[in-house]
């Protein structure tokens, strides 16, 4: 196609790392589903924030027993969602300043009583400010634990590219030579990855 074996070589060597990149992606992506480690690790991120007792408590709550199928955990949980049924559990929905600080002492996890002080005087007394902060301050945390997931997955997909690469004997060396030798198996796939392109 580019009537030079060297660049034809190098095109079909991407294609087929690209194509070995996809199917760890994909294996990746089964086991994560399958073992369901975004909801673990969504767990595990709230129970840090919140406190296990708090958080078994909030998970049990309709609003976010809701975000899942039944017999699962959630995968997600937006933090509007999380923040009600936070303060519902906490037995207050906060309407009033009273209310928010009667919630926030009655916590029995001190992190998590000094984040929501800190918001709540933030807040100026505000209510829907409170509310609108708390939020704010899930998402964040959540933003981390994303990051905790991100070098789990990467560290898999690590494990999981040099198993695939042993098991299919992907020798960069030995694909080169055989694309290098085989003039037909060079066109198909320059032409496939130019259709790929397109």
């Amino acid at each position: 196609m580019f009537n030079s074996p060297i660049v034809d070589v190098t095109v079909g060597l991407i294609l087929v790392f690209m194509i070995l990149s996809l199917v760890c992606s994909g294996i990746q992506e089964w086991f994560a589903s399958l073992c369901k480690l975004r909801a673990k690790n969504l767990e595990a991120g709230i129970r840090a924030l919140v406190s296990d007792d708090i958080a078994k408590q909030v998970y049990d709550h309709g609003l976010i027993k809701g975000l899942a199928q039944p017999g699962s955990m959630p995968s997600y949980v937006p933090s509007q969602t999380f923040i009600l049924a936070l303060f519902d559990t906490l037995k207050k929905n906060g309407n009033t300043v009273a209310d928010v600080q009667k919630m926030i002492d009655s916590i029995p996890f001190e992190p998590l009583k000094q984040a929501l002080r800190a918001l709540a005087d933030e807040a100026e007394g505000e209510v829907s400010k409170f509310k609108s902060l708390a939020a704010k301050w899930f998402d964040s945390s959540m933003e981390r634990v994303s990051g905790w997931y991100a070098r789990k997955a990467q560290l898999f997909l690590a494990i999981i590219a040099v198993v695939v690469t042993l098991v299919i004997n992907a020798d960069s060396i030995k694909i080169a030579a055989a694309v290098w030798s085989n003039q037909t198996l060079r066109e198909q796939l320059v032409t496939t990855a130019g259709s790929l392109s397109s």
